[in-house]
């Protein structure tokens, strides 16, 4: 499991967003809906044990399928 702790959720409305996990080659391997409450907010990331080694993007939408945060973690 990936827990992230991000000060993005900071900046981010109270609310029920959607995350997104791809892949460099853009395959979806995770979409789960999340609730940000507030400040110092973590979230867990459940990858399949099957889940490769190398770059993934982390994508947050918000209500509108807006995207509303982003970024590049490494498994390894």
């Amino acid at each position: 499991a990936i827990v992230l702790q991000l000060s993005a959720f900071n900046k981010l409305e109270a609310g029920n967003y959607m995350l997104q996990v791809t892949d460099v080659t853009g395959r979806q391997v995770l979409q789960q809906s999340i609730s940000i409450n507030g400040d110092n907010q973590s979230q867990r990331i459940n990858l399949a044990s099957s889940a490769s080694k190398g770059v993934y993007l982390i994508k947050i939408a918000d209500a509108q399928s807006k995207i509303v945060f982003n970024t590049k973690i490494v498994v390894q």
